[in-house]
C-alpha cells in the first residue's frame, strides 16, 4: 500500500479525484451490462431438506461475507434441474435484490456448487472488467446514486435487474482496475483483522466474566497480599455473600423525562441516548435498563447530569463504589431471562429488586470492575480503529470512482 496516489486539482472529464499516478488515460463510459452478465435467482420456492445442495437467499448475505452456516438445502435432483443462471460460480459477484439491505456485493471465493433464490442476484464479469473492481464500484456513490434514482417513490426496495442494465459506469483499463481492487482489498483485510480482534476480545471478556461470577477466577484483596497471604480470618479469599439487588441498590424506578429539541442535557431511553432534555433528573453514575418493548433488558452505565424516558428503569446503588460491579454482573446475568409478556415484553422494577447477586467485599468488587473495565477499554479502542478504517475506505470509494 506504499504506491503513490495523486490528487487531481483540476476538473477533468472522466478522471477520478484520487488516482494512482502511473495511470493517465481517460476512463471509458459504458453500460453495466457491457462488462458482464446479470444473473437472477430461482423465482419459485424449492423444497427444503435437512441436507443436500446449499441454497442461499438474501438473509445469507451480510456485513461483507456469505453465511454458509445458516442456509437451506435442496435435493441434488432439484439443483440439477435449475437453470445455470441460478447457480453462481467462484468469482461471481452476489448482491441482494430486495429488502432494506439492497446491494451489499460480495465476491464468491469458495469453489462449491450452490443455488440462489430470487432475493439474490449475481454478476459475472467478462474480459473488460475485474470482479473485485466491479464489487467496489457497486459499493460506491456512483452506483448508489443510480439505484436511488430508480428506487425513489417505489412501494418497496427492489433492485430490478432491468434497471441494472441501464446503469452506466466510467471504467479504467484492466491494469488500473486491478490496482484499485488490490488497494481496496488491503483496506478490507485490515478492517477484517480488526473486526476479528474485537470479536476475540469480546469472547475473552465473556469467558472471564463466566469464570469470575462462577467462582473459578478469584481476586485477593490488597490486605491479603500484603500480609502472609491471608485476611484477618486466615483466609486468602474472603467469602462472598448473596444479596438481593434491592438491598444493594436503594432505588430502582422508571424515568419520567421528556425530550426537547433545544435541551442541554442528554435524554436516555431504551436504545441509549435518544435526544436532549431541558432539565435533568439525575446527577451521578447510574445503571439504566430498558424495561419495555423490543429492547427490554438492554443495559447501560451512564454518568453526569442526564434525563431518562419512561420506558427505562434507573438503578442507583447505595454505595457508589459498587455500581460498576453490579453493572458487570447484570450484563453477565442476561436480563432477557426476566422478560415476560408476548404482546409487549416487559421487565419490572420488582423483578430487579428480587434478583440475587453474588457479592464479594467492596475491595474485590472494585478489582473485578477495574479488570473488566480494562478489557472494555481495549474493545472500545479496536472499535474506534474499525470506524476510522471504514471512514477511510468510504473516502476512497468517493474519490476513486466517478
Amino acid at each position: 500500500m506504499s504506491t503513490t496516489i495523486t490528487h487531481s486539482t483540476k476538473k477533468k472529464t472522466l478522471v477520478p479525484k484520487l488516482r494512482f499516478e502511473e495511470f493517465k488515460e481517460p476512463l471509458e463510459n459504458i453500460g453495466f451490462a457491457d462488462v458482464g452478465k446479470i444473473l437472477i435467482g430461482l423465482t419459485h420456492t424449492p423444497i427444503y431438506l435437512q441436507e443436500g445442495k446449499p441454497f442461499l437467499s438474501s438473509k445469507n448475505i451480510s456485513a461483507g461475507y456469505i453465511d454458509y452456516e445458516n442456509i437451506q438445502y435442496i435435493s441434488e435432483e432439484e439443483f440439477n434441474g435449475m437453470s445455470e443462471s441460478t447457480k453462481p460460480k467462484k468469482g461471481d459477484i452476489l448482491f441482494t435484490r430486495v429488502g432494506s439491505n439492497l446491494g451489499n456485493p460480495i465476491v464468491v471465493e469458495a469453489n462449491i456448487e450452490f443455488g440462489i433464490f430470487v432475493s439474490l442476484g449475481a454478476f459475472r464479469v467478462n474480459k473488460r472488467a475485474v470482479n473485485y473492481y466491479m464489487k467496489y464500484w457497486m459499493d460506491s456513490n456512483y452506483f448508489w446514486r443510480q439505484v436511488e434514482q430508480k428506487v425513489a417513490g417505489g412501494a418497496k426496495n427492489n433492485l430490478n435487474t432491468g434497471w441494472l442494465k441501464e446503469f452506466k459506469l466510467n471504467i479504467p483499463s484492466i491494469a488500473e482496475q486491478q490496482k484499485i481492487a488490490s488497494f481496496l482489498s488491503a483496506v478490507d483485510e485490515k478492517i477484517q483483522q480488526l473486526t476479528r480482534k474485537k470479536e476475540l476480545l469480546e469472547q475473552y471478556k465473556k469467558g472471564v466474566m463466566q469464570q469470575i461470577f462462577s467462582g473459578k477466577l478469584r481476586f485477593k484483596p490488597d490486605y491479603a497480599k500484603a500480609s502472609s497471604g491471608s485476611d484477618e480470618n486466615g483466609k486468602a479469599y474472603p467469602k462472598w455473600e448473596e444479596k438481593r439487588l434491592g438491598e444493594i441498590c436503594g432505588s430502582i424506578k422508571s424515568g419520567r423525562d421528556k425530550a426537547s429539541d433545544d435541551g442541554s442535557f442528554p435524554l436516555y431511553g431504551s436504545t441509549g441516548r435518544i435526544g436532549n432534555s431541558h432539565e435533568y433528573s439525575h446527577d451521578g453514575r447510574y445503571i439504566l435498563i430498558a424495561r419495555v418493548g423490543a429492547n427490554a433488558g438492554t443495559i447501560n452505565l451512564v454518568d453526569g447530569k442526564f434525563a431518562v424516558s419512561d420506558n427505562t428503569l434507573v438503578v442507583n446503588c447505595k454505595n457508589e463504589r459498587s455500581i460498576k460491579y453490579v453493572f458487570y454482573y447484570l450484563s453477565f446475568f442476561n436480563l432477557n431471562k426476566l422478560i415476560f409478556g408476548s404482546g409487549q415484553p416487559l421487565i419490572t422494577g420488582g423483578q430487579l429488586k428480587d434478583l440475587i447477586l453474588p457479592l464479594p467485599n467492596i475491595e474485590v468488587q472494585q478489582k473485578i470492575a477495574s479488570y473488566l473495565t480494562s478489557i472494555d477499554t481495549k474493545i472500545e479502542s479496536v472499535a474506534a480503529q474499525i470506524t476510522q478504517s471504514q471512514t477511510f475506505k468510504k473516502g476512497l470509494l468517493q474519490q476513486m470512482f466517478v
